[in-house]
C-alpha cells in the first residue's frame, strides 16, 4: 500500500511540474537575431504603397432546418461588408454548411444548403469582385465516400470548386508577391458524425506542404489558412505540421473551434516554431469576421461583429504580443515616420483622433482608401510598452475604437491568453493516445494483479486497499473476471460496433480509426470518446459493482433490502448514472449511424446489456463470493 502511496504523489507532482515547465519554458520569441528577417527600406510612411488587406470568415453552417437568418445575413456581409472594405481576398475557412439532420445527430449533405451558399455567391458577385478562397471544413465533408462522390457538392457549388483552394494561389503586388497555401486536412472517406471532427494529414499530403512552402520562399510573406486549428489535427508524417507551419509561414488563419461555446473568445497564440496561430469566432452563432492588414510586410488584425462600423485596424506600429521576427522586418516599425491605421464605414469617416500612453497626437490625415496617417517619432517610445488607441467616428455618428499594446525594445510580452496558449499548443491527439494507452493498462493490470495475488482485508484508514478488497469480492466470481477483461480487450483493440459509417457503406469503428472500404481513416477523437466511455461507463459500473459485491459479502442482503442502508442508497443513484450513460451512448449510436450499427455494437448496447447481467449475478452469487475469496 506504500508503494500505491508513493505512486500517486508521484504522478500528481509530475502533472504539477510539467505544468510549471511548460509556463516557464515557453518562449515565443527565442529566435536569436541572427535568424531575424533583416530591415530594408521602404518604411511606413505616410504614402498608400505596400499596403493590402483581405477578410477572413468561418464556419458559416447554412442549415436547412436551423436558424434561418445564417444565409441573409451572409448575404448582406458579402453585398455591404466586403463592398465597404474591398479586400484583394476573402478566406472562408470551412463549414461551409451544416449537413446536420433535424435531430442533430445524423448528417448528409443537403443539395439545397449547397444551393443557398452558391446562390449569396452568385447574387452578390463576390466571385466577381474578390479573390475567394474557400476550403472546405469537417461539416462539408460528413457522410462523403470519395471526392468523386455525387454528394460532393463541395466541388461543384463552392465558390472556387475546390481549384482555387487547393493550391497556393499568389497575389503579385508591384512591391512583392504574397503566397497563400490551403490546408485542407478534412478526412476522405467522409464519415457521419459524430466521428468526423479531427483532422488528419498523411505522410504525402504533408510532404505536398512542404514542397509548397518551399516554392514560396520567395515571396514576401507566406499565409497559411485551413479549418481545423493544430491541436485537432493529427499526421502520420515524420514532421508534423507545426514545424512544417512554422518553417516556411508567417502566420495560420482557421476556424472549426467556435470560440468552445464563449469559453474562448480569442484562441490565438503564437508558437515557438514561429508562426502565428489565430482562430477567429464563428459565423454561426456569432456573427464574426476578421480584417487583416499586411502594411510594410508587418501582419496586423482585428476581430469584429457583423454590423459593427466603422472598423479601425492599427497596422504600424503593430501590437508586440504579434510581432513575427523570423518572417516580418520588424524593424521598419523603429523607422517608420508615420502611425498607420485603416478605416473602413458604409458612411464617410469624419472625425479620427490618436493617443499614445493616452496623450493625444496631432490629428491624423487622411491619404488614400481606408489609409489614415499621424506623424511621430519612434525614439520617444524606445523602452517599455505603450498603449496606441485610436478612435473612429463616421457621419451617421457610430464610433468605434482599436487599442494596440506596442514595444519597440525587443522585449515583447505575451499577451495572449493563457487557456487559449495551452489549447492551442497542445498536441490533443498524442495526449488521448497516451491517456487511453495509459488508462486500459493500468485497469487490466490491477484487476490481473488483484485476481492473482489477493488482497487483505482493509484496516479502516485505507481507502485504495478498501476499493481493491471490494473488487477482489466482485471478481471472484469467474464470470464478472472474465466479461471485465473482454470489454477492455474489445475497447482497446476490437470494434466498437459496426454499421453505415458512410450511408449505404458498412464499416467498422475502433478506438484506432473508422474502416471504410477497406481503407483505415484515422479520428482520434474516438481515443476521447473512448476514455469518456472508459471513465463513465466501465469505471463507474465496476464502482458500483464492487460496492454491492461488499454489501453482500458483508451483510448477506438482498437488492430490496439494501435500501434499509443509507449509503447504499448512493450507490443506487450511482446505478442510475451509469444506466443513463449507456442509455445516451446506445441512442447517440443509434441516431448517428443507424439500427444496425446498434445491434451490433459491442462497446455499447452489448456492455450494457452486460451490466444489467454482472448487476443481476452479484446480488444473487453469495456463496460463490464466499467461497472463492481467500485472504
Amino acid at each position: 500500500m506504500l508503494l500505491l502511496r508513493i505512486a500517486k504523489y508521484s504522478v500528481f507532482f509530475t502533472i504539477i511540474y510539467l505544468l510549471f515547465l511548460a509556463v516557464t519554458l515557453y518562449k515565443p520569441h527565442h529566435l536569436s537575431k541572427s535568424e531575424w528577417m533583416p530591415t530594408n527600406p521602404p518604411y511606413p510612411s505616410n504614402k498608400a504603397s505596400n499596403l493590402f488587406w483581405f477578410v477572413q470568415v468561418s464556419d458559416i453552417h447554412i442549415s436547412r432546418f436551423y436558424d434561418k437568418t445564417r444565409g441573409p445575413d451572409f448575404k448582406s456581409f458579402c453585398s455591404t461588408t466586403l463592398s465597404a472594405i474591398n479586400p484583394e481576398v476573402v478566406l472562408v475557412t470551412g463549414d461551409l454548411t451544416d449537413a446536420k439532420h433535424k435531430n442533430l445527430y445524423d448528417s448528409e449533405q443537403f443539395l439545397d444548403e449547397w444551393q443557398t451558399y452558391n446562390k449569396v455567391l452568385q447574387d452578390t458577385k463576390v466571385l466577381d469582385k474578390f479573390v475567394w478562397l474557400d476550403v472546405r471544413g469537417n461539416h462539408d465533408v460528413f457522410n462523403i465516400l470519395s471526392d468523386d462522390s455525387p454528394a460532393n457538392y463541395y466541388a461543384s457549388l463552392s465558390g472556387s470548386k475546390g481549384k482555387l483552394s487547393s493550391t497556393t494561389w499568389n497575389l503579385v503586388k508591384p512591391y512583392g508577391k504574397y503566397s497563400f497555401i490551403p490546408v485542407d486536412a478534412s478526412i476522405m472517406p467522409g464519415p457521419r458524425r459524430p466521428y468526423n471532427f479531427m483532422g488528419h494529414l498523411s505522410s504525402d499530403e504533408v510532404k505536398k506542404l512542404q514542397i509548397e512552402g518551399e516554392r514560396s520562399r520567395k515571396s514576401n510573406m507566406t499565409i497559411w489558412y485551413g479549418h481545423y486549428p493544430t491541436p485537432t489535427v493529427s499526421s502520420s508524417a515524420a514532421v508534423g505540421l507545426r514545424s512544417v507551419l512554422g518553417h516556411f509561414g508567417a502566420v495560420y488563419l482557421c476556424g472549426h473551434m467556435h470560440d468552445l461555446g464563449g469559453l474562448f473568445p480569442h484562441l490565438q497564440a503564437m508558437h515557438p516554431s514561429g508562426f502565428l496561430e489565430l482562430e477567429v469566432k464563428d459565423w454561426k452563432w456569432n456573427r464574426y469576421y476578421r480584417v487583416i492588414a499586411v502594411d510594410h510586410d508587418l501582419i496586423s488584425y482585428v476581430d469584429m461583429p457583423f454590423n459593427q462600423w466603422p472598423v479601425v485596424l492599427i497596422s504600424n506600429p503593430k501590437p508586440a504580443r504579434d510581432m513575427i521576427p523570423k518572417h516580418e522586418p520588424i524593424g521598419r516599425i523603429k523607422k517608420s515616420s508615420h502611425i498607420r491605421f485603416l478605416a473602413f464605414s458604409t458612411a464617410r469617416i469624419t472625425k479620427t483622433s490618436v493617443a499614445v500612453d493616452g496623450v493625444i497626437t496631432e490629428e491624423a490625415s487622411h491619404v488614400e482608401g481606408p489609409l489614415w496617417v499621424c506623424k511621430w517619432d519612434p525614439s520617444l517610445f524606445k523602452s517599455g510598452v505603450h498603449v496606441l488607441n485610436v478612435t473612429v467616428e463616421d457621419e451617421s455618428g457610430a464610433t468605434n475604437s482599436h487599442v494596440s499594446r506596442f514595444s519597440l525594445d525587443d522585449e515583447w510580452p505575451i499577451d495572449f491568453s493563457f487557456s487559449a496558449t495551452v489549447i492551442l499548443l497542445t498536441d490533443f491527439c498524442t495526449i488521448a493516445k497516451t491517456a487511453f494507452a495509459s488508462f486500459i493498462a493500468i485497469a487490466v493490470t490491477t484487476i490481473m494483479l488483484v485476481k492473482r495475488y489477493g488482497v487483505q482485508i482493509p484496516n479502516e484508514n485505507s481507502f485504495i486497499q478498501l476499493w481493491l478488497f471490494r473488487l477482489q469480492l466482485l471478481i471472484s466470481d469467474n464470470f464478472t473476471f472474465y466479461a471485465l477483461i473482454v470489454f477492455l480487450l474489445n475497447l482497446a483493440i476490437g470494434p466498437h460496433f459496426i454499421g453505415e459509417i458512410v450511408t449505404g457503406h458498412i464499416g467498422a469503428c475502433f478506438v484506432y480509426g473508422l474502416l471504410i472500404e477497406g481503407q483505415l481513416v484515422s479520428e482520434y477523437l474516438l481515443y476521447a470518446h473512448s476514455i469518456s466511455i472508459f471513465i463513465f461507463h466501465y469505471t463507474t459500473a465496476i464502482i458500483y459493482l464492487s460496492y454491492c459485491a461488499e454489501v453482500r459479502w458483508m451483510d448477506n442482503f438482498s437488492f430490496k433490502q439494501s435500501f434499509q442502508k443509507r449509503k447504499t442508497w448512493l450507490f443506487h443513484i450511482l446505478f442510475l448514472h451509469v444506466v443513463l450513460c449507456h442509455c445516451y451512448s446506445c441512442l447517440e449510436v443509434y441516431l448517428s449511424y443507424g439500427t444496425l450499427s446498434l445491434l451490433l455494437s459491442p462497446a455499447k448496447l452489448w456492455w450494457s446489456l452486460m451490466f444489467i447481467v454482472l448487476t443481476l449475478r452479484t446480488w444473487m452469487c453469495t456463496r460463490r463470493i464466499q467461497r472463492r475469496v481467500k485472504f
